[in-house]
């Protein structure tokens, strides 16, 4: 007969033709469990050569296979029974989805893919309507490469579809981002949507701090040195190409103590540098401190620095 959800019915319409030369009438219907399955119209005359259409019903109380037999007792021409086995089948549908995607931690420049698998775990089959979007704060962080997986589709028990989504917080901000990806689908003849919440971070693996170095005044005779420790905040290795002045080998800063390049900086670790001012004239000085990254990004961190020369008189005083 088919397939029914519980307390819901499944039916089927069968003709039968009467092959003898003598009309047929079928007087009642006997069911071997007729709280379950039927069969009408009964009483019905069939003529000969005429054919009926009986319509089988079954009507779902629990998770079951069954197997039923309906008997056409028959008056006329004479008295007999027909015996039909019907079959069917009952349950209930249901629906698991991936609750919450967790991306990590991610690099400026990078993106991670992770899967969002929705599954019929129930005895029907379910259907996935369509793909309703990404929605939330930072949806245009999100994207579904494959929408379309779940745009009419039918699942039957034991069966899956994979939704790949990717994060890519490049364009962002650094912090937390939250977005949730929704389905539309069909159980139990009800409209539901499927919801999975996405969520990742964005941290720059090595943020620049102070941004702005400043030496304030230095004697032309003497120097004036200052530590920055560079860490790397992120989740991966860093390796740092080179550090240097931008104005080169010409600049009165000067960065010293630095690790032989290119060096490798592991997460949650860091490295520390000198930098040295030694002013040579009476003027305001700017350069910046170039840092070339070449993992988890190739890019360049940039550090400001500035300081003013200046000339210290001494002056004595004599008493006449």
């Amino acid at each position: 007969i088919g397939i029914a959800g519980i307390g819901k019915q499944a039916t089927i319409s069968q003709a039968y033709i009467n092959t003898s030369a003598l009309p047929v009438t079928i007087r009642s219907v006997l069911s071997s469990n007729p709280a379950r399955t039927t069969a009408s119209p009964v009483p019905v005359t069939i003529a000969a050569g005429g054919s009926q259409n009986f319509v089988f019903q079954y009507t779902c109380a629990a998770e079951e296979t069954i197997t039923d037999t309906i008997r056409f007792v028959i008056d006329q021409p004479c008295a007999d029974t027909i015996a039909i086995v019907t079959r069917a089948r009952g349950g209930s549908g249901s629906v698991s989805a991936s609750q919450k995607l967790s991306y990590g931690i991610v690099p400026e420049c990078g993106s991670k893919t992770d899967s969002a698998v929705i599954y019929n775990n129930g005895s029907l089959p379910i259907d996935l309507i369509e793909f309703l979007g990404i929605v939330g704060p930072d949806s245009s962080l999100f994207i579904c490469s494959n929408p379309d997986i779940v745009k009419a589709q039918q699942l039957s028990p034991g069966e899956k579809r994979t939704l790949y989504v990717v994060f890519n917080p490049s364009a962002s901000t650094d912090g937390i981002k939250t977005a949730y990806l929704k389905v539309l689908a069909k159980v139990n003849d009800t409209l539901v949507t499927i919801v999975t919440e996405l969520r990742g971070e964005r941290r720059t693996s090595l943020p620049i701090n102070p941004q702005n170095l400043v030496f304030g005044a230095v004697s032309i005779s003497a120097s004036s040195t200052q530590s920055v420790t560079l860490v790397n905040t992120g989740a991966e290795r860093l390796t740092v190409r080179t550090i240097r002045m931008k104005n080169g080998a010409g600049s009165v800063f000067s960065v010293t103590s630095v690790p032989a390049s290119p060096m490798s900086i592991d997460p949650g670790t860091s490295i520390d540098l000198t930098i040295v001012f030694r002013p040579q004239d009476q003027l305001y000085y700017q350069d910046s401190i170039i840092i070339e990254l070449d993992k988890p990004c190739t890019e360049e961190r940039v550090m400001a620095v500035s300081g003013t020369g200046r000339v210290v008189i001494d002056v004595t005083l004599k008493a006449p």
